[in-house]
């Protein structure tokens, strides 16, 4: 049964279809479970030599892609740039790599496909796809992800920017509007003192 295990994952086989037990319960299982197990284990392994190449450009492709994520999700770090002993030169140059591989395998493993299609009737497929769907399931939800995590980036920076923005004075004169009322802004008329006097002498 371990083996069985083993098998389901290199051979990518849906969860759907893993329908014998992973462990052995005597008070469960019969003689019969267990031959059902080994018989599968021999599909399998034949399934496994027959695809082998499709296989092995599937897992490096896959390997090659999940460095390519690696690095985009450091790009942002800021550490990444104090270039200790040429790292930062050295990863740049294996991310250079990376892009250039990724199509070219992408294209080999489409080749070995459509050789093993060509010498047997059945088509290869994993967890319900075939291989080239499975890559491009992936990279359209690398895609997507992308684009969720720019939106984000986005709205949060708009929002960031509205909480900035000065709010407008209250309602109300300026500071150095001076009123007719304000008395220290108003010089105080002076009685006419001579006016006064000239009329006491005439009385």
């Amino acid at each position: 049964l371990v083996r069985l295990s083993e098998l389901w994952e290199l051979c990518h086989i849906p969860d759907v279809e893993r329908t014998i037990p992973r462990e052995f319960n005597p008070t469960l299982h019969t003689s019969h479970d267990i031959k059902q197990a080994q018989e599968q284990v021999k599909i399998l392994e034949k399934f496994l030599a027959d695809r082998a190449e499709v296989y092995k450009k599937f897992k490096e492709w896959k390997e090659l892609w999940a460095e390519k994520v690696e690095f985009e999700s450091k790009a942002n770090d800021k550490s990444r740039y104090y270039n200790r002993g040429c790292q930062l030169q050295k990863a740049l140059q294996r991310q250079k790599v990376i892009e250039h591989r990724l199509p070219i395998v992408q294209r080999e493993l489409k080749e070995e496909v459509e050789k093993y299609e060509a010498t047997h009737d059945s088509r290869i497929q994993m967890d319900g796809l075939t291989p080239c769907e499975h890559i491009e399931a992936l990279i359209e939800q690398h895609k997507a992800k992308g684009l969720e995590r720019k939106r984000k980036k986005q709205a949060d920076a708009s929002a960031e920017n509205l909480s900035t923005v000065v709010t407008p004075m209250k309602r109300g004169a300026p500071s150095t509007f001076a009123t007719p009322c304000s008395s220290a802004k108003v010089a105080k008329v002076r009685p006419l003192k001579r006016c006064s006097q000239s009329a006491s002498k005439v009385r």
